[in-house]
């Protein structure tokens, strides 16, 4: 809703970022260790259950009062610039933190930048990583502090069809 694609809390979301959920119970007498497989989840069709539900499903019950599970997520390696080509509407904005100047690219464009950097940027494929390679400072303020979004808008709304008219209209179309 907020025209910026985020981090999906869903067994999908999990298993397309390679993101790892491990419980640790730390109960003087369980010591209890879980780990969701978020692959066979989505196999068996919980691919849309939020990974807190799962988590609560994976506590025990104790007649004490309750689990003392403690989930902790291990970040896998993000989300892949190639899940993003394909959809014409998406694109990648890299936002200085210190003055708000931004601008926007097409991932393919973003892609074939990496690719003809090669060397160092061969690693990062993937959204998160992108902040590690922008190290060009900001041509307004001279700081290299850039914050990435991917901005996914909303294509049912009237505000995007307006736009995409404008658009049109400006080109003479």
């Amino acid at each position: 809703m907020s025209g910026r694609l985020e981090p999906d809390s869903t067994v999908f979301g999990f298993l397309a970022r390679g993101d790892e959920v491990r419980g640790h119970c730390h109960h003087r007498d369980c010591k209890r260790t879980c780990s969701p497989d978020f692959t066979e989840l989505a196999a068996k069709g919980f691919g849309r259950v939020r990974v807190d539900h799962v988590e609560r499903l994976l506590r025990c019950i104790r007649l004490d009062g309750g689990c003392s599970l403690d989930f902790h997520v291990k970040k896998g390696p993000g989300l892949p610039l190639t899940a993003l080509l394909g959809h014409a509407h998406v694109s990648i904005r890299f936002k200085c933190r210190k003055c708000n100047l931004y601008r926007t690219a097409l991932p393919d464009a973003v892609i074939a930048k990496l690719q003809a950097a090669g060397g160092e940027a061969k690693k990062c494929y993937t959204v998160e990583g992108l902040s590690a390679v922008t190290k060009n400072p900001c041509p307004n303020c001279k700081k290299a502090d850039w914050q990435i979004d991917v901005l996914w808008p909303n294509v049912n709304s009237i505000g995007y069809r307006i736009e995409q008219q404008r658009k049109a209209e400006a080109r003479g179309v």
